[in-house]
């Protein structure tokens, strides 16, 4: 009796998983249309104002919370991917010299503002 129960459980667990995509999946595939959108030359122009913007950011503000929220924000209006803003922040801090203390306490911020976007 408890091995059928199990089972038709099972069974019935599967096929809802099949059925019912999930909003990750969608959001992923959206990207990947997105970043085929783009051709290289828009990438670089992208790369390239993101760049100044944050440059600009980390220059003028103090508080790295508040960086973190103004970079963040950069961060969801462009186009380009996660890999390329990355690298676009860690040259802009490189380039200023920021501090280790800095970096991580920037880092960390950015990564919670992401985490609660993606909750939303």
């Amino acid at each position: 009796m408890r091995l059928k129960l199990v089972l038709s459980l099972a069974a019935i667990f599967a096929l809802s998983c099949q059925q019912d995509p999930s909003k990750v999946q969608d959001a992923t595939s959206n990207n990947v249309e997105v970043l085929n959108s783009l051709t290289k030359e828009e990438q670089k122009i992208q790369i390239k104002q993101l760049y100044l913007m944050v440059e600009k950011v980390l220059v003028k503000e103090s508080d790295n919370k508040i960086r973190s929220k103004m970079i963040s924000n950069f961060f969801l209006k462009s186009k380009l991917s996660d890999i390329d803003k990355n690298d676009v922040l860690k040259k802009a801090m490189i380039k200023l010299e920021l501090s280790t203390e800095d970096r991580k306490e920037i880092s960390l911020n950015l990564t919670r503002l992401k985490r609660m976007d993606s909750k939303k």
